[in-house]
Order: C-alpha cells, then sequence, then structure tokens
C-alpha cells in the first residue's frame, strides 16, 4: 500500500515538475494560433491546459518535437511506473489540473526569423480526488484503503508555483515555433 502511494506521489511530482520546467497552464483566450510569436505561446499552452499533446507539439519546432512528445506522455511515463496495478494510467492523467493564474504573456523581441516570448504567472496544479478515486476503484482497490492513500496524499494532491521564465521562438515554414535553445 504505501509502495502503490509512494509510487502514486512521484507520477504527480514528475509531471508537475515537467509542467513546471515547461511552463504550461490554462491561459484563457481562445489560442486561434495566429501568426504572432504571442499568439503561438498562447496557443501552444492552451492546449497543454486541455491536455491536448498532440496539438500542442504541433507548436514546437521540428528539433525539439521528439523530445517534446517524450516530455508529454504522462499516460506512458505512468504506465512505465506501473503505480497501481490494474489502473489505466490515462485515468491519472484525467485527473490533472493545469491552471495559471494571474498570466501574463508579453513579447519581448521579434526579429524576422527569432523572437522571444515573456510569460509570468503562478502556475496551479492540481489533482480531482472524485476522479482519482474512482479510478483507483476501477483498479480493484478496497474504499478504506483509496481513503488511506487520499489522506496521505494529502497536499501532494495541490501544488502552486511562481512562474517567470522567457520562450524562444523561431520562424519555420513561415510559421513561428517554440524551439527552447537550452
Amino acid at each position: 500500500m504505501k509502495r502503490r502511494v509512494l509510487l502514486l506521489c512521484c507520477i504527480i511530482f514528475i509531471f508537475t515538475l515537467a509542467c513546471t520546467i515547461l511552463g504550461i497552464g490554462n491561459i484563457g483566450g481562445d489560442g486561434a494560433g495566429g501568426a504572432a510569436p504571442k499568439d503561438v505561446v498562447t496557443a501552444f499552452l492552451n492546449e497543454v491546459a486541455a491536455k491536448n499533446m498532440d496539438k500542442a507539439i504541433e507548436y514546437v519546432c521540428k528539433s525539439q518535437k521528439d523530445q517534446a512528445k517524450q516530455s508529454f506522455d504522462f499516460a506512458k511515463l505512468a504506465e512505465s511506473s506501473a503505480a497501481i496495478p490494474g489502473m489505466d494510467p490515462t485515468d491519472l492523467v484525467k485527473a490533472l489540473k493545469i491552471e495559471f493564474q494571474n498570466l501574463v504573456v508579453t513579447e519581448k523581441d521579434n526579429a524576422s526569423d527569432k523572437a522571444t516570448v515573456h510569460v509570468s504567472a503562478t502556475l496551479k496544479i492540481s489533482i480531482d480526488k472524485e476522479i482519482l478515486k474512482t479510478a483507483l476503484t476501477a483498479s480493484g482497490m478496497d474504499a478504506a484503503t483509496i481513503d488511506t492513500a487520499l489522506q496521505t496524499m494529502g497536499s501532494t494532491l495541490e501544488f502552486t508555483q511562481p512562474m517567470d521564465s522567457d520562450l524562444q521562438l523561431i520562424q519555420e515554414d513561415g510559421k513561428w515555433a517554440i524551439c527552447p535553445t537550452s
């Protein structure tokens, strides 16, 4: 039981860390993905917040697409950890909620082929306890164990962190694409 809870917490932590590094969240707006670099970043973040990872990756430059696919394959990460035998790993991803609070997206630099967009906000990642409870029940875990697991995780089910970072973009095939330089 303790091992399962620990593994589940590790998956949540790894997802949180990936989101923090990439600056992901629910940023509002229509994210239509216009030609401006700021619009591309907005569209990218909206797709990630909606957990539409395949669509989000479309906004990443060709040289970083494979790395982005690996970073955003949270279901595979959950599956490979075998955290909860019998649990569908996509259920854990479904239970995640990503939000940006007080988000500000501003274009800092825009040359003909490179641009920098600054993103600042408070990143909030939380777990929907009811979705998680349903998934744990479906995995065959008994109610007492589930309640103990949810109580043990406690504050681990919510994470808040200030974000303040620049995203680099390049022109690629006539469109702006997010392309981290480091």
